[in-house]
């Protein structure tokens, strides 16, 4: 039986450190993720075609920013070249983000020096508040780590594209001064 009060340190296998650390990568992974985005998007909104899309701020959640970032590469006729590959991120970004949510937001310990932890995770839905158990283990850290290094390259002919269309611009701006 899963116990929420149980010390999350108390009867670790030996070797926990390794899943701790693979935890650690997994959250230092996203942020390369979620702060590169926040970037892009940033520079995006930056293009004049962009006023129909632009918020007043870049927004903080990742759900959110997905939105924007769908929007703008729907929508800006500049980012046609990287659409089909802005989108497929979005797509795998948005099933990854799920994932790092119950990594992190959930609590998480190991009973009996078992080899994988066991967590819980809560969501509520209106006045309803869902529970459920899973268990996690040092392959499955491994995996999602490993699929959040694909999603960052997966970032690179977007990330270029934009760059070079914001050099683009800029370069046209001063060349009429």
């Amino acid at each position: 039986m899963f116990k929420v009060y149980l010390d999350p340190f108390d009867g670790e296998p030996d070797d926990a450190d390794e899943f701790y650390a693979l935890v650690g990568r997994c959250t230092i992974l996203w942020g390369h993720v979620d702060t590169t985005v926040e970037g892009m998007l940033s520079y995006l909104m930056d293009i004049p075609s962009a006023a129909e899309v632009r918020e007043p701020e870049i927004p903080i959640s990742f759900k959110r920013k997905m939105r924007l970032w769908r929007k703008a590469y729907n929508r800006m006729p500049e980012l046609a070249d990287a659409k089909s590959a802005a989108i497929k991120f979005a797509n795998e970004a948005a099933r990854l983000s799920e994932q790092r949510q119950t990594i992190i937001h959930s609590t998480i310990a190991f009973e009996k020096k078992e080899p994988k932890a066991r967590g819980i995770r809560y969501r509520q839905r209106g006045d309803k508040t869902l529970y459920w158990q899973f268990r996690i283990s040092k392959d499955y850290l491994t995996r999602h780590m490993n699929e959040l290094q694909n999603l960052l390259r997966m970032l690179d002919f977007p990330a270029m594209h934009a760059l070079f269309l914001i050099v683009s611009i800029n370069y046209q701006k001063q060349s009429k001064r």
